[in-house]
């Protein structure tokens, strides 16, 4: 059984359809929260995905809900 905990950048873009440029902007923005691996490596824990669906979903766009 493979239970990954955390995303990589790319994956953490295609699952959620976003542009890298994009993620970093959200990243900026303190909506998307990653984690540095190491002393290069950045991931995204995997719940990050579903809470951001649900706040595009629940606002009709990512407002500072993500944020708190």
């Amino acid at each position: 059984m493979n239970l990954r905990v955390l995303l990589t950048i790319p994956e953490f873009c295609e699952a959620t359809a976003m542009s890298r440029n994009r993620f970093y902007e959200e990243v900026r923005a303190g909506r998307i929260k990653p984690i540095k691996v190491g002393i290069r490596s950045v991931r995204v824990p995997v719940e990050q995905v579903q809470a951001y669906l649900d706040a595009i979903t629940k606002h009709g766009s990512c407002l500072s809900a993500m944020a708190s």
